[in-house]
């Protein structure tokens, strides 16, 4: 298994938008991504908010962003975010 972990920072008094989008939006063309298996979003108490997407392989995940996906889903964040987000891979040898 393979994963994305998007940090970013929200503008003061987003977080119900943001999640919103993410749950309305987002999510729904995640699930279409070829690999993907599961996610989860959070956001702390200062605004900082990450996405963590489990995919199937290294293949899956680097193909959401190669297919346009990704930065059509950042762009919809924009608005509502301080700078744009940091996007990062991860293998996972061990899931429970």
């Amino acid at each position: 298994m393979y994963a994305r972990l998007i940090t970013m920072h929200l503008k003061y008094g987003n977080a119900e938008e943001v999640a919103a989008l993410y749950r309305d939006s987002i999510l729904p063309a995640l699930r279409k991504q070829t690999g993907f298996k599961e996610t989860n979003f959070g956001i702390d108490k200062n605004g900082k908010a990450i996405t963590f997407v489990v995919f199937e392989s290294e293949k899956d995940a680097l193909k959401s962003e190669e297919n346009g996906y990704l930065s059509a889903q950042i762009a919809k964040t924009m608005p509502f975010l301080d700078y744009p987000p940091i996007v990062e891979y991860f293998d996972i040898p061990v899931k429970s």
